[in-house]
């Protein structure tokens, strides 16, 4: 169950508990009334009524949603042909079946043909209460004015319940809808749209969060991107940015920074790592991209990367990235398809075997 149908249930718990109380509550007072007038039967039918309600409200947590709130209708339905047989038209019980309608309808899978089922039944049933009464004589006789009143109380009761829950569920909707259309719009303004890596907005927000914690930053560039573009079009440019992109997912964790940083430019960021770690991952980014062959309409192709790498620990994190750039350069002017690094105990640029 996802957190939508999970919220969802809530709600409808919340309804049936309302109207579980409500109901309790209301059977109570019948109870009494009855017991005053003397009518014992009716009395002890609406104590057993008062009973499955505290039933329900104990299982309400418990059961299937969609079983106790059926439970709740057939009770409702049970009621109200019940009153009617025993006490007649004139105490207005048929219009509770439009509540029971309505606990039922709290379900929103039903096909359209259920749902057409469903309806109809409704006139179908209230017409066989109407005509129950004039067959059988009810047996027993309740004051109109009494009825009235409580069914009106029940009605007010009832619909401040409703307007109550339903500004309650439609703020909680409207404030979930916010909330998420809020969501897939940062994720939307932080995802590359060709590679669906990160891009550079998420990037600045990663580094704000290390909270000194140090990163190695390893910024890297496709070899000769500009002739592949030229020779074979930008739709198989797009294809080579994709394969690398999908190279940085492999060799990298899920709480480092991958990031298209823009062109033929990705970053990587590994944070609390050493730098013996950090080039040997660089390293196999290289090398996987060097010895994959990218198969495409036009032919089949294979790139490199030049990689600089250095460790921000604090500071400024644009220094570090020109250090970045500036090994990166180096790089090329070396005969590309290298990992330049530079940190604060000085190591040797990590070459290619080139044999």
């Amino acid at each position: 169950m996802n957190e939508k149908e999970k919220k969802n249930e809530k709600d409808i718990r919340l309804f049936l508990f309302i109207f579980f109380i409500q109901s309790a509550v209301g059977h109570s007072v019948l109870a009494i009334y009855f017991f005053t007038q003397q009518l014992t039967v009716l009395a002890v039918i609406n104590i057993f009524d008062v009973l499955f309600f505290l039933i329900a409200i104990m299982i309400n947590k418990s059961v299937r949603i969609r079983f106790i709130s059926y439970l709740f209708a057939l009770k409702i339905v049970h009621f109200s042909f019940i009153s009617t047989i025993l006490m007649g038209l004139n105490i207005n019980t048929q219009w509770l079946l439009l509540m029971a309608m309505f606990l039922i309808t709290l379900h929103l899978d039903f096909t359209r043909m259920q749902r057409i089922i469903i309806f109809a039944s409704l006139p179908l049933i209230m017409n066989i209460q109407l005509i129950i009464p004039k067959i059988f004589p009810p047996p027993f006789y309740i004051e109109r004015d009494f009825f009235l009143s409580f069914f009106y109380a029940n009605i007010i009761v009832f619909s401040f319940s409703i307007g109550g829950l339903m500004k309650y569920i439609l703020g909680n909707k409207i404030t979930a809808s916010f909330e998420k259309d809020v969501a897939e719009y940062k994720q939307i303004a932080n995802i590359d749209p060709l590679t669906k890596l990160n891009n550079r907005r998420y990037a600045e927000g990663f580094f704000e969060k290390l909270d000194g914690m140090s990163c190695l930053l390893g910024l890297m560039d496709i070899d000769s991107f500009k002739a592949v573009n030229d020779t074979y079009g930008h739709d198989i440019g797009d294809i080579v940015l994709i394969h690398v992109a999908d190279v940085l997912r492999n060799t990298t964790r899920q709480t480092d920074l991958v990031c298209r940083w823009g062109g033929e430019e990705f970053l990587v960021g590994f944070p609390e790592c050493s730098p013996e770690d950090g080039l040997k991952i660089l390293e196999t980014i290289r090398k996987e991209v060097e010895d994959r062959i990218i198969d495409t309409e036009k032919g089949r192709i294979k790139i490199t990367l030049t990689l600089g790498a250095s460790i921000f620990s604090g500071g400024s994190v644009k220094d570090t990235l020109e250090i970045c750039d500036e090994l990166l350069y180096d790089g090329k002017k070396a005969g590309k398809n290298i990992v330049m690094s530079k940190f604060e105990n000085p190591l040797l640029p990590l070459k290619n075997d080139r044999n």
